[in-house]
């Protein structure tokens, strides 16, 4: 008899990787998908305007990371890739406005959208949170505001 059970199809699907990257964190420290610690992970993406405005949803997606980087601490990595063209942007006062403590940085930091072009196949969204594993296997695209509560949720049963 053939087991058509959820553990069959996973088996049979290969699992979709993280796309590898570096990001230059405001404060000065590269972080490498490639190098980074088994645990589990939330890419946060979002764009930022002249003058350090940005929408709605990332002010919420900053005040539930913060929420779930006190909640789990070192137990996930988080990781905000920001989008800003802008001089008169400060990033790192943004920062620190949020008490963001993970990595912080610009895709467009070296003049190039390298980190977005790497998500395309993903259809992000401004706001948009990935979440993988500790071996960088993608588990969900999140395109809307989440709560913490779920997001923690979602990170301890990937944590096991």
């Amino acid at each position: 008899m053939l087991n058509w059970g959820l553990s069959q199809r996973d088996n049979s699907q290969p699992e979709v990787k993280i796309p590898s990257f570096k990001l230059k964190d405001v404060e000065g420290v590269t972080f490498d998908l490639n190098r980074r610690s088994s645990k589990p992970i939330i890419i946060h993406f979002m764009a930022v305007n002249c003058g350090g405005s940005f929408s709605t949803i990332n002010d919420n997606q900053l005040r539930e990371l913060v929420k779930v980087k006190s909640a789990l601490g070192d137990e996930v990595e988080l990781v905000t890739v920001t989008l800003t063209t802008c001089t008169t942007t400060d990033l790192l006062e943004l920062k620190r406005s949020y008490n963001v403590t993970w990595t912080f940085g610009n895709d467009y930091d070296d003049e190039k959208l390298d980190i977005l072009e790497s998500f395309k196949k993903h259809s992000l969204t401004d706001g948009s949170l990935i979440i993988g594993t500790s071996l960088n296997n993608l588990k969900e695209v999140i395109r809307e505001v989440v709560k913490a509560e779920t997001l923690i949720d979602k990170l301890r049963t990937l944590m096991g």
